[in-house]
């Protein structure tokens, strides 16, 4: 339980602003200044996108894999150089010729995203959040935060240090720099030393691998492949990865990888507003999901719907996205207030008349 909850904490980018765990000699300011500057600017380069892209999720080794055996593979199969061999390594590396991947049409522009991968459509504007699934004939309405479930998105592919990141020590050699941190990160009452290292190259600033590493041993990396520069002036990796690692006495072990495959990609493009309208033809549902434990069929399945923004109900427009525990909490809270206030008042009334007696 505990691991999980240090997986998931992992997973969101939280490191904790912890303590150093011993002291070091600060960084050159001007290295730091020169890499906090190029990371400044890649986390507003993309402002719209249009992307094809292959995920294959949480890929299982087929025996035992360490960290030097994952090295041999990716230079085994080029993937620093081509994305031609990805099936090739996936296939030793699993042991399965089986692992497909739909192909990926990614739409952002500003803070919209549409999505769209086999028979379905994800769209998700400042407002709300949309899934269209035509195998099943459904369309479900979220606000914007208050699904369960969400879309990859490129900042997933190239992920770039939070704005708050400061290196403890800096190392170059030729094109690359390795920034470390240490820090501690409290797990119920537990203190655990963490150690991250970007290694980023020189010139973008553009993390080409990353690894944590908690009480010592390796827990999670990421790395990207092939940067290129593609239209709108973006460099962007053609490949990235995800691994996780066994947590325990000896050697970390490989868990299960994620590997994103960019297909073609150009950025900075004039993208139509139309793409991020979900339309719905005749005979399909609409789930109002944007009220937790109250989903609503919007009962119009005969109708066909140019928006579908354009017939969700007023009144739940106005109600925060919340979990649906969160939303019963604030329910019986609601309703013992209110309790609270009439009793009160009643009180007062009863005071009035007995003084006027």
């Amino acid at each position: 339980m505990c691991r999980a909850l240090v997986y998931m904490i992992f997973l969101l980018g939280a490191v904790g602003s912890g303590k150093s765990l011993f002291s070091q000699s600060d960084p050159d300011p001007p290295t730091v200044a020169h890499f906090q500057s190029l990371w400044g600017n890649l986390r507003s380069d993309i402002q719209s996108a249009e992307v094809r892209f292959r995920v294959y999720y949480s890929v299982k080794p087929k025996s035992q894999c360490d960290e030097q055996r994952i090295n041999e593979l990716i230079d085994q199969y080029e993937l620093n150089k081509s994305t031609s061999r990805v099936e090739e390594f996936l296939k030793d590396f699993s042991g399965s010729d089986k692992l497909t991947a739909p192909t990926r049409i990614h739409h952002q522009d500003d803070d919209r995203t549409r999505q769209e991968f086999g028979q379905s459509i994800y769209i998700e504007d400042s407002d709300y959040f949309m899934i269209r699934k035509d195998a099943n004939r459904q369309i479900a309405a979220y606000f914007r935060g208050g699904a369960t479930i969400g879309i990859p998105r490129l900042e997933q592919i190239r992920k770039i240090p939070k704005s708050d990141y400061t290196p403890q020590s800096i190392l170059k050699s030729g094109t690359i720099a390795t920034l470390t941190s240490d820090s501690t990160l409290s797990i119920r009452g537990e203190e655990l030393p963490v150690h991250t290292e970007y290694m980023c190259d020189w010139d973008s600033g553009i993390p080409v691998h990353f690894r944590r590493l908690v009480r010592g041993s390796l827990f999670s990396e990421n790395r990207l492949f092939n940067l290129t520069e593609y239209v709108g002036d973006v460099t962007f990796p053609q490949c990235a990865m995800e691994v996780s690692y066994t947590q325990g006495p000896g050697i970390p072990l490989v868990q299960q990888l994620t590997l994103y495959v960019v297909d073609d990609a150009q950025f900075n493009v004039q993208v139509s507003d139309d793409l991020f309208v979900m339309s719905k033809p005749v005979g399909m549902t609409v789930l109002d999901y944007r009220i937790p434990d109250s989903v609503k069929d919007l009962g119009v399945e005969s109708e066909e719907v140019d928006d579908i923004r354009k017939i969700l109900p007023v009144t739940s427009q106005a109600l925060p996205a919340i979990v649906a525990g969160e939303w019963t909490m604030r329910r019986r809270l609601f309703f013992f207030l209110n309790g609270v206030v009439l009793f009160g008042f009643s009180v007062w009334l009863w005071k009035r008349a007995v003084r006027t007696k």
